[in-house]
Parts: structure tokens; C-alpha cells; sequence
């Protein structure tokens, strides 16, 4: 009996244990979830949100890092430090003088048999989720100081395709972005340029890509710029072409900047991702010059 008398004993301890905790439970539960609700409040909602944010813009600069890299002489590739490391990117260049930045979007576009069709899933890429994607290049282009003297411009603009109707800002932005992209160029690129390279016979756009074509010894990156600048944004039409080119791209710097009669329907949404793409990949330029003038010596002066 002494031994029947000790288990019910214990199942009654056991019983009133699991009562307990239950009863606490139900009087904690509710004060941890009034607490959490206390705690998540709208700045921190909003903190975790542009932590996420960054997370994304991190995650594609970190995607940058790639072939690029091959462009700079391996001995110096050491030498480099993470800022510079960061901007190392596998820039491509698709059909239509498209720059393709993006892995991701490099990824989707290798499904594309026809140039409609990667126009149309580069510009999607770029303008959904309200500019998302490209905002993130904008991001990237001011937290790294690339053109600290441009950036309210391209700020600017970017509030305008936020808050006016798309045909209006198209017109207003294009041209912002292609001044821009002429300064980079004509000048932050080319005051870089050390005196004993620069060839007074040649325009500043030309002494650019000359040196571009110098410190570039894989060649790849001269011949993107090349190929996007040069046959794209900045490319001379002769009369052959007129026709052929206006009715097909109509993204032509000069004809738009000094206000060619043909060239009046430049307000698009696939011009104006184009535009957006080559003043990024100008702001590389920058850079790899920046970095190539400082630290490769120049022993085949002209």
C-alpha cells in the first residue's frame, strides 16, 4: 500500500506540474506577444526594411567581381585594394549595344533568341518594382563616390521617373543622362589622363579610348566601351546610315542633344534603361582609368 500510496502521490505532483506550466503559459504567451508587439516598432519595421535593402545592393556588388578583373595586369590585381576590388565587374555586351551588368539578368537573357526580345526583358528587368534594379546602380554609383559632383543630377532625375507621367520624364531624362555621360567622358576621364599620353591631334573622347585601348591588356573592357559607346550612344551616322539607324534605335547623343528633327521620338522607355546603362558603365571607366593612371606605369608615351 505504501508503494500504491507513493505513485499516486507522484502522478498527482505530475499533474499539478503540467496544471501549472499550462497556467503559466497562458499568462506568459499573451505578455510575450504584447512585448514583441511593443518592441517591433515602426523604426525598426522601417530599419529591417532598408537593411534589407542594403543586403540587395550588397549582394550585387558582389556579383560585380568577375572577368573584369582579367582587364587589370595580374601584378597589380594583388596590390588592389577592397574598394577598387568591388567595382571589378563582368560587364557584357549583348546585341543592340546593350551593357549587361547584372548576373541575374545575364542569366534570364541567355533564353533570348531575338533582340525584341532582349530589349524587352532587359528594360522589364530594370523598370519594375519602380526602378528597383536601377536604383541599386544609382545606390552603388553615390555609396562608392564615383562622380560626387554629378550625383544630385542623376538624383534628380531619378525623382522625375518617380513622380511624373513616363512620357514626360523620358524626354526630360534622356538627355540629362547623355549630358552627363559627355561629361564623364570629355571630362572626368580625360583630366585623368596623364599629359605624356594624351595626343592633342585627337578629341578628348578619342584620347580616352586610346587609353582605354593602353592599360587594357586583355582588351576586353576597350572593346565593351568601344562597342556600347563608341557604335552606340556616341556613334557618327554617316548618310548610308540615317535612315536605317533612326528608324531602328534613334539613341543617338548628338542628334538628340542638338535637337535633330529625326531624332524628336528619342522619349522611350528601352532609350532611356539604354542611356541609364551606358552613364554606369562610363562611371567604371572612371574608374579603371583612376585606378590604371595610379598604379600602372606609363612607358609608352606618345
Amino acid at each position: 500500500m505504501q508503494k500504491d500510496n507513493s505513485l499516486l502521490v507522484n502522478k498527482q505532483v505530475i499533474n499539478q506540474t503540467i496544471m501549472a506550466t499550462q497556467a503559466v503559459k497562458k499568462l506568459v504567451s499573451p505578455s510575450l506577444a504584447q512585448l514583441a508587439h511593443q518592441l517591433i516598432t515602426p523604426e525598426l519595421s522601417q530599419l529591417a526594411s532598408q537593411i534589407s535593402k542594403i543586403s540587395e545592393q550588397i549582394k550585387s556588388i558582389s556579383n560585380f567581381v568577375g572577368s573584369f578583373s582579367n582587364t587589370l595586369r595580374a601584378k597589380y590585381i594583388v596590390g588592389m585594394n577592397d574598394s577598387y576590388k568591388t567595382f571589378m565587374t563582368n560587364m557584357r555586351i549583348i546585341d543592340g549595344h546593350w551593357v549587361v551588368i547584372d548576373h541575374e539578368l545575364f542569366k534570364i537573357l541567355k533564353t533570348k533568341t531575338t533582340q525584341d526580345e532582349i530589349s524587352e526583358t532587359i528594360v522589364n528587368f530594370y523598370t519594375k518594382d519602380k526602378y528597383e534594379k536601377l536604383d541599386l546602380l544609382f545606390d552603388t554609383i553615390n555609396t562608392f563616390n564615383i562622380i560626387p559632383e554629378r550625383i544630385h543630377i542623376l538624383k534628380s532625375c531619378m525623382h522625375i521617373l518617380k513622380s511624373s507621367s513616363k512620357k514626360h520624364a523620358y524626354n526630360v531624362v534622356i538627355p540629362t543622362f547623355m549630358a552627363q555621360a559627355t561629361g564623364i567622358i570629355e571630362d572626368d576621364c580625360y583630366n585623368i589622363l596623364p599629359k605624356n599620353i594624351i595626343s592633342m591631334n585627337d578629341s578628348k573622347r578619342k584620347n580616352v579610348i586610346n587609353a582605354l585601348e593602353y592599360f587594357d591588356c586583355s582588351v576586353l573592357f576597350y572593346k565593351m566601351f568601344d562597342s556600347a559607346i563608341t557604335e552606340g550612344l556616341f556613334k557618327n551616322i554617316n548618310k548610308s546610315e540615317y535612315e536605317k539607324y533612326k528608324q531602328e534605335c534613334g539613341n543617338n547623343r548628338h542628334k538628340i542633344l542638338h535637337g535633330d528633327a529625326d531624332f524628336l521620338k528619342y522619349g522611350t522607355k528601352e532609350n532611356m534603361i539604354r542611356t541609364c546603362l551606358d552613364l554606369y558603365m562610363l562611371c567604371f571607366v572612371k574608374m579603371f582609368l583612376k585606378y590604371s593612371v595610379e598604379n600602372i606605369e606609363v612607358t609608352n608615351a606618345k
